[in-house]
């Protein structure tokens, strides 16, 4: 690329414009992130306290599989 001064050389690494452009998809999704967080916080905020409830889980099951009985 000529320039006033003679030829200016640009010269460039994979690796490092690539771990560039990583980090920055890493560090806006982290904007992204808490963006919503502090969006979720003000609406859960705004529901009563009454209505909020968290999820019972179901104890697990000894066995899974469905067991068929056949009489003979």
């Amino acid at each position: 690329m000529p320039t006033d001064k003679g030829v200016l050389t640009v010269r460039g690494n994979v690796y490092t414009a690539y771990t560039c452009k990583e980090e920055s998809f890493k560090i806006t999704e982290a904007i992204d992130f808490s963006i919503r967080m502090a969006e979720t916080v003000s609406q859960a905020a705004q529901v009563p306290s009454d209505q909020l409830k968290l999820p019972e889980q179901q104890t697990p099951r000894k066995n899974t599989k469905f067991q068929e009985h056949k009489e003979v």
